[in-house]
């Protein structure tokens, strides 16, 4: 029969795992938008405004990228970089709302969210 502490360490990692998977892909769709997006920006003539926003788009990702990574680490500033982030996306998600991309990028924000917000004690914690 399980503790009730070792089904807590089980619930912990199966939240981080799902988180990490959901930024991950999160910044899987935000590549395929930034390619979608500076595209038609090159298609239309705005070059030098399309490497400024292919900019823009790398560091999204990477910010997602690195969020995925910090989810190993245990610190309190751990947990507000990734809820700021993740807010921070959100809202980004949500100015492209119609468009099928935005609207997967918008779930996977919200995933993130309902993952990562059970955490809190385990982040705040001394070890």
């Amino acid at each position: 029969m399980k503790t009730s502490k070792k089904r807590s360490q089980e619930f912990i990692a199966r939240k981080k795992k799902y988180a990490r998977l959901l930024f991950t892909f999160n910044a899987m769709v935000w590549v395929v938008i930034g390619v979608l997006f500076v595209g038609e920006m090159v298609l239309v003539g705005n070059t030098v405004s399309a490497v400024l926003v292919a900019l823009f788009f790398m560091i999204n990702v990477l910010a997602l990228l690195s969020c995925s990574k910090l989810l190993e680490q245990r610190a309190s500033w751990v947990y507000f970089t990734i809820i700021i982030v993740t807010l921070l996306n959100l809202g980004l998600a949500f100015t492209g709302y119609p468009d099928f991309f935005y609207l997967v990028a918008l779930g996977c924000d919200v995933l993130i969210l309902f993952n990562v917000i059970p955490l809190k004690k385990y982040f705040f914690k001394e070890i």
